[in-house]
């Protein structure tokens, strides 16, 4: 992650805090999706969830974060701050709840910025949960029987 990512985070922690929520961990396989978006978003002059050439949103962060068990994303476009795409982001009911939804504890933060294009700078944020670890199961024990 870049400095002005790591401080949209660092924003948005502190926004779950205050609402009693767990922080967000970056996760390198949530980042490398949302950088995937981000970059297809400046590249390709379009702005939009699902990717420019049409496939899904959720495909994409399937294809980088396996298994699942839910996924989100935010995107924005044109904010030149951290402060900006984080009070943007939270001014969207939709956005917000994103950010506030208490079993994420994932996420991926991207920024590519690409002068003359139509927007110069676009975020996507993505948001993950992995099924809970299924315990292994513990060894019977082994009788104790007295060896001679």
């Amino acid at each position: 992650m870049s400095d002005l990512e790591r401080k949209v985070l660092a924003q948005i922690n502190q926004i779950r805090a205050q609402h009693g929520l767990s922080v967000l961990e970056p996760d390198p396989r949530l980042q490398r999706a949302a950088a995937h978006h981000s970059t297809d978003m400046a590249v390709s002059r379009c702005f939009q969830h699902d990717d420019c050439d049409g496939g899904r949103w959720s495909e994409r962060i399937q294809a980088h974060y396996p298994r699942a068990q839910r996924i989100a994303e935010n995107i924005a476009a044109g904010q030149d701050s951290a402060g900006a795409v984080v009070e943007g982001w939270m001014r969207s009911d939709v956005h917000r709840a994103n950010i506030l939804r208490p079993e994420w504890r994932g996420t991926g933060i991207s920024l590519v910025s690409l002068p003359g294009s139509p927007y110069g700078h676009y975020w996507t944020q993505t948001f993950g949960t992995l099924p809970a670890p299924v315990p292994l199961p513990m060894p019977e024990r082994m009788s104790r029987s007295s060896a001679r």
